[in-house]
């Protein structure tokens, strides 16, 4: 009687299995990298949008909204688009403005909010993300704060 093992076995268990978890991990860094891009690039263009909005804040008559933030980030000729984005990915970004005052009284801080709705771009991980996210997508969401030097407030008499 000849003992057989069993090492023939887990060889092609390996070889049918090992190329779909291969697939599986390059797909996610694949994906993880282009969401983190989106996410420093939606942080350079909140980073731009408030810089802009804190010079538009102090004019007199000017109340800085979240349409006015989304306008300015479609209208190109104001800035430029990170390499990647195009301008319906763009207008689907959502701006919140808030303004509060610091504990002195001294100064403004204008604080923009971005959120956007980064796309996965593998199968695998949108019907993943549908399944437990409701939504083939992962939310970005980023905020940036700006402090108004006081020399403006004093010059414009807020």
């Amino acid at each position: 009687m000849i003992k057989r093992g069993k090492n023939g076995q887990a060889l092609v268990e390996m070889a049918l299995v090992m190329p779909l978890l291969i697939l599986v991990l390059l797909c996610g860094v694949v994906d993880f990298g282009f969401v983190l891009y989106r996410y420093i690039s939606l942080q350079q263009l909140a980073n731009e949008a408030t810089s802009s909005a804190a010079e538009w804040q102090y004019r007199p008559g000017v109340a800085i909204t979240g349409p006015m933030i989304e306008a300015w980030l479609t209208n190109t000729a104001s800035h430029t688009l990170p390499a990647c984005w195009t301008i319906s990915e763009v207008q689907k970004i959502r701006a919140t403005v808030k303004t509060v005052d610091t504990s002195d009284k001294q100064a403004k801080i204008l604080v923009v909010g971005l959120v956007y709705d980064a796309p996965l771009y593998t199968p695998f991980f949108q019907a993943m993300f549908k399944k437990i996210a409701g939504k083939p997508g992962i939310t970005l969401a980023t905020k940036v704060a700006y402090q108004i030097p006081q020399n403006i407030l004093r010059e414009n008499g807020s």
